[in-house]
């Protein structure tokens, strides 16, 4: 059971319980159902907080997550501790394996010893962590742990198996409770302090500050100085991040180390050390007055933002309203609204968002009206983000259908921005009958790789055939094996950034998709000039020669006719899309712009990378290059 999961039955208990109470003690119905939806009101904001801002309930969801990474680390400790055993009765292991063990003990000790507040299974492992951290001291640095006398190795040993007797211990008590009684255990190993500490002992380079806001709330900030008054990047946390546990996840801390970058991080306001009343607003006032704090002070000339996840709508606002030196916006959305609505396909859920909470911000107006060097990282096949919620999207639909100057409190309750792009869509590109009759033919394909590849059990298949009924015999999917990788490589071929046409639709085709997708290759297709017009040539060659070839096949007519009409729906949108960029009919004049504002709309789109890591997992090396070939290509070094 999760902790959302948890709460959800806490919140439906609580209500129940609030209208019970008021239906006895009121003296009419009336009364007791206005107080009862007034509860259920504050509960509903509530359960918004949590889902937003989860970060921000520090005895609940922080707890979780310590209790997480304790274990983790109980788990790391105890491998450090037996290869340290192992190591004094042979010398198989290296020695620099054997130093990197002794190396994060030691520093458990240090930092463990310095916090001010202790627990008593805290109080008790430092005691046995002294013992080992005191012989420590006394071999010297030059000194071969191979050729440490027997009586050393031998108490070394002994402190060691100590340590790990009350690891095991502690492990197999934590093991026998449920996850109720672990949240009321003291915190033991991996705490937000301890972690802190550990940044602060090991780096010399931070500097950790305290910033008293307007409102006299605390913001708990560091400062990594890589190159004194060097380029400098404020980074912007996800909605459970602490920078304490980021600092050790986040490889793009290493990568603006390796870039000289100096990098400033903080904590959202009820998170870790920071205090005040969490809100979408604060984020924004907040990193606002944090940009502006070290740029004074710091006299800093290269000053930009990289926001992930709700991170990335709080850096657009920030980059934008102080004019900022660049933006990377890694893994966002265009609105939570959005998202809201795209995850359970319904606006209702916006619409409710919208009356319990005011936070469903317009993102993608900040990014796309940000004029200065900016970048979006983003999966197609994102786990927590549909592609249709994705900030790369949501550029599209500005870019298309003038989103920016009459955005109203309508695109937040009514989710307008789909069904204005899709109206644009319909109207100026292809006829909505034409994008259904594609989808058919796309969920054919996509419905019989799940059948062959066994992917999907037979009611997530069910589910996913909106458009189409498949009915192929065990003759067809054994005739469509050896062929089905030659459609996937034949339809890679239509892509933007990476982004191919499949990966995009991930197990479900639908119109708004589709309209996205192909809105993408235009649009993004200015950062290339006449890219995806090759892609296109390359597809339709491709797809003739496949077509000739699968003659043969006596089952295919079916398959073979599906390819046929994504391949002539795919050519009617590519020609309409030639033909509005030939005339320079990007809705310039819709947005407000002449002609000779070309650059400047095309700057509003901003570069675009493809990555295929999740939500929350590091990008790949070969991804990183890309992102500082970014920097490079707009001298922001």
């Amino acid at each position: 059971m999760n902790i959302l999961t948890i709460v959800s039955i806490a919140l439906s208990s609580l209500s129940i319980l609030i209208y019970v109470i008021c239906y006895i003690i009121s003296e009419s119905r009336v009364t007791s159902m206005s107080i009862t939806l007034l509860c259920l009101y504050y509960l509903g904001r509530l359960f918004c907080t949590l889902i937003t801002f989860p970060g921000s309930f520090k005895k609940l969801y922080y707890k979780f997550t310590q209790l997480n990474l304790s274990e983790y680390f109980v788990s790391r400790t105890l491998q450090q501790l037996t290869l340290i055993i192992n190591s004094m009765n042979c010398n198989k292991y290296a020695q620099y394996a054997i130093e990197n063990a002794l190396n994060f003990l030691n520093i458990q000790y240090r930092t463990l010893t310095e916090m001010k507040s202790k627990s008593d299974q805290q109080i008790k492992y430092i005691a046995l962590l002294k013992l080992l951290n005191d012989e420590l001291i006394q071999i010297s640095k030059n000194e071969s742990l191979d050729k440490l006398s027997n009586e050393k190795k031998q108490r070394m040993t002994t402190y060691c198996k100590q340590l790990q007797i009350f690891l095991e211990h502690y492990a197999y008590q934590m093991s026998q409770k449920s996850i109720i009684q672990k949240f009321f255990e003291p915190e033991f190993l991996c705490t937000l302090q301890q972690r802190r500490i550990e940044i602060l002992i090991q780096n010399n380079n931070i500097e950790r500050l305290n910033l008293k806001t307007m409102s006299q709330d605390t913001l708990d900030c560091l400062f990594i100085k890589n190159n004194e008054n060097g380029p400098t990047v404020l980074f912007c946390n996800p909605n459970a991040g602490y920078y304490e546990y980021m600092f050790f996840d986040c490889d793009w801390f290493k990568f603006y180390n390796q870039m000289k970058y100096n990098v400033i991080l903080w904590n959202y306001r009820s998170f870790g050390e920071s205090t005040g009343r969490i809100s979408i607003q604060n984020c924004i006032d907040d990193g606002r007055f944090i940009a502006e704090y070290f740029k004074n002070k710091y006299n800093i000339k290269t000053l930009g933002t990289h926001g992930q996840s709700l991170g990335g709508m709080v850096a657009s606002e920030i980059a934008y309203q102080l004019k900022l030196s660049f933006l990377i916006v890694d893994r966002s959305f265009s609105s939570l609204g959005q998202v809201a609505a795209t995850m359970f396909s319904s606006s209702i859920i916006r619409f409710i968002y919208n009356c319990l909470v005011s936070w469903d911000h317009p993102n993608y107006i900040s990014y796309y009206n940000y004029l200065g060097p900016k970048l979006i990282i983003q999966d197609p096949k994102d786990e927590i983000l549909p592609y249709e919620s994705q900030l790369q999207t949501a550029v599209v639909r500005c870019h298309f259908s003038d989103q920016t100057l009459n955005y109203s409190y309508k695109h937040s309750y009514f989710n307008q921005e789909s069904t204005q792009y899709l109206n644009y869509f319909y109207s100026q590109i292809i006829p909505q009958k034409h994008i259904i009759q594609m989808c058919i033919s796309l969920q054919y394909i996509i419905n019989l790789a799940i059948k062959i590849n066994q992917a999907e059990d037979k009611s997530e298949t069910k589910n996913n055939q909106k458009y189409i009924e498949l009915q192929n015999n065990d003759d067809e999917l054994d005739a469509a094996k050896p062929i089905l990788q030659q459609i996937y490589s034949l339809f890679s071929l239509i892509h933007y950034c990476g982004n191919s046409l499949l990966d995009v639709m991930h197990r479900k085709a639908n119109p708004e998709k589709v309209a996205l997708f192909f809105g993408s290759c235009f649009a993004f297709d200015q950062q290339d000039e006449n890219e995806f017009e090759k892609c296109f040539r390359n597809f339709e060659v491709n797809c003739t020669q496949f077509l000739e070839h699968s003659n043969y096949y006596i089952h295919w007519n079916q398959i073979r006719t599906h390819i046929k009409i994504i391949r002539d729906i795919c050519r009617m949108i590519s020609e309409k899309f030639q033909k509005i960029k030939s005339n320079n009919d990007y809705s310039l004049e819709m947005t407000g712009y002449t002609n000779d504002s070309d650059l400047s709309k095309k700057n509003m789109l901003g570069e675009l990378i493809s990555v295929s890591c999740g939500h929350n997992n590091n990008i790949s090396k070969e991804d990183v290059f890309l992102v500082q070939k970014f920097f490079i290509k707009n001298k922001l070094k």
